[in-house]
């Protein structure tokens, strides 16, 4: 059986916890377009202000739980931006998505679970995973990755997050996020079995995605509307498109400040941003680009 919401008025908690590259998008747009509709039916939707899901607050909460490891877990964690979320949400059952919460490790999942019954006390907690063939993630993530930042080439990188100890930042990222059965065995340790639902999305069929989620949630079918492709993927054509102007630009000078990082090789320093008045003039240059070649497809 899902780990779906009771059919009462009780509050309860749904954690959408991705991971990337799954559907993850549609959702959220779709519940965001919903959310008065979701509200008369007692379901509320939180999202960040000026976003469509959690990711900056859950971002914080997972550099706050870090921080707090690190000075003894005596930093209480009720202050952060995911808290005063939920606690000035109204009563209903709560739904919070975030692809960003797949990559909690098990004592950054402990300070969440011990949030929500400190924010939420004797509300239940369910989770919800959905997923994909991994063989279809591996190209979505990469060029996900070549909007944001230096990327090295796509079968350079496949190898990276193959190889049998990945050593490089992105070959970890990948493993954390995506072994997906480390992921679900992560969540399902400290909220139970039981309270645990995995989503495997269909290629063939997208609006299975939509009508799984409803069912879970406990709302009539087609509350959620699917929309065309939600943070459609770069061809590989276009994403070699994108990484020659990571190249360009990190020639021309335009990372860092300082004269010694504009040497560097790119593959040694891939963070690097644009100077701050550079980044106001053009915005988040790769994700313009990336969205100019599919909008002008």
């Amino acid at each position: 059986m899902p780990a779906s919401f009771d059919h009462n008025d009780e509050g309860e908690i749904l954690l959408h916890i991705g991971p990337h590259k799954t559907g993850t998008t549609g959702i959220q747009q779709a519940a965001l377009r919903a959310q008065v509709a979701l509200q008369r039916l007692g379901r509320i939707y939180l999202h960040d202000e000026g976003r469509e899901q959690l990711n900056t607050s859950s971002m914080e909460f997972l550099r706050l739980s870090g921080e707090r490891r690190f000075q003894g877990e005596t930093k209480s964690l009720t202050s952060s931006q995911l808290s005063h979320i939920i606690h000035s949400a109204a009563r209903g059952k709560l739904i919070l998505s975030s692809e960003h919460f797949c990559r909690y490790q098990e004592f950054q999942i402990k300070d969440l679970h011990q949030l929500l019954r400190e924010v939420r006390p004797g509300q239940r907690v369910k989770v919800l995973v959905t997923l994909r063939p991994i063989a279809k993630i591996i190209p979505g993530q990469w060029q996900q990755f070549v909007r944001a930042q230096v990327m090295p080439p796509f079968e350079d990188w496949v190898a990276l997050v193959l190889s049998e100890q990945p050593s490089d930042a992105f070959g970890r990222a990948f493993r954390q996020r995506h072994a997906h059965d480390k992921l679900i065995l992560r969540w399902s340790a400290e909220f139970g079995v039981d309270n645990v639902s995995v989503i495997v999305a269909n290629d063939q069929h997208p609006e299975f995605l939509y009508r799984s989620f409803e069912e879970i949630i406990g709302v009539p079918k087609d509350t959620l509307a699917m929309r065309r492709v939600a943070n459609e993927s770069l061809t590989l054509q276009e994403a070699e498109v994108v990484r020659a102007a990571h190249d360009a630009m990190h020639r021309a000078g335009m990372f860092d400040g300082s004269q010694s990082s504009r040497g560097m090789a790119i593959e040694s320093d891939p963070s690097r941003l644009l100077y701050e008045d550079e980044r106001k003039k053009i915005g988040w240059p790769y994700d313009r680009i990336s969205k100019g070649l599919i909008t002008d497809r």
